[in-house]
């Protein structure tokens, strides 16, 4: 039976997947870059479309190239800067013919998004086949979810006019310290089940606060990549966070291929 990224693929080319929010500091830089490590290592060609200013994603994987970590990520930084209506037309049409011609290269496209209200995410939300918001577990985060939710609405309409497939957001709670565990599952429980959270889908997956995340981008890799010299995993823990979160966006388990 095929798995929901191959049928997907299967219709339209690549998958794209789009990693948002309008909230900055919440892990969607990290979370690009560990999903494309995992996805190359299963043995997908990948694409890293990074459309945020700071372009952290691709400053990875030009770490990555440097320190000849394989199997090789590519990365594009596509920060479509506009100051007026008309640039931001020509941009938008730049940029989603761009995504067109990547589909036809990569099995995944994975875009960062940046955490502002821009021409570009706009732009991605349309094209994009799987939208994931990482959130952490603060107040400040919810607050910055609801003017997200309104841009979800006006990108769905285009998409509906553009007989696109109807895409339903995935929240990933991120950065969450092993104490606050529960209470993060308790408020996403809660806001689940909120009027205002409709058309929202919350991952049973979360990604804990962990160090060996800074530890694998200072050398261009993903966590799963990080091991001791008996082999084994850095952080298992960390892993198995990552694995739930996979499975939950990908529709299929983390094998990794590039092992003898």
């Amino acid at each position: 039976m095929a798995s929901k990224t191959e049928a997907v693929s299967s219709r339209t080319g690549g998958h794209i997947t789009m990693w948002t929010g309008l909230k900055g500091g919440s892990s969607k830089s990290t979370l690009t870059v560990n999903m494309a490590a995992m996805l190359a290592r299963m043995g997908h060609s990948v694409l890293i479309y990074d459309i945020d200013k700071q372009a952290s994603a691709y400053q990875w994987s030009r770490t990555r190239l440097r320190l000849n970590q394989v199997p090789p990520i590519d990365a594009e930084a596509k920060y479509w800067e506009a100051y007026s209506i008309e640039e931001i037309q020509e941009n938008g049409t730049a940029m989603m013919a761009d995504l067109d011609a990547q589909r036809r290269k990569y099995d995944h496209i994975l875009i960062d998004g940046s955490g502002s209200d821009n021409p570009s995410v706009r732009y991605g939300l349309i094209k994009a086949d799987t939208v994931v918001v990482p959130m952490k577990p603060s107040q400040f985060d919810i607050w910055a979810a609801r003017p997200f939710h309104k841009m979800l609405l006006e990108a769905s309409q285009i998409r509906v006019a553009n007989k696109f497939p109807r895409i339903d957001p995935v929240i990933v709670g991120s950065i969450i310290h092993s104490a606050g565990k529960g209470l993060w599952i308790q408020a996403r429980d809660q806001m689940a089940a909120a009027t205002m959270w409709n058309g929202f889908r919350f991952a049973k997956s979360l990604v804990q606060s962990r160090v060996i995340y800074d530890a694998a981008t200072e050398l261009g890799r993903g966590v799963v990549e990080m091991q001791r010299s008996n082999g084994r995993v850095q952080s298992p823990e960390a892993c198995s966070d990552l694995f739930g979160v996979f499975e939950e966006i990908f529709g299929e388990g983390y094998n990794d291929r590039t092992r003898a």
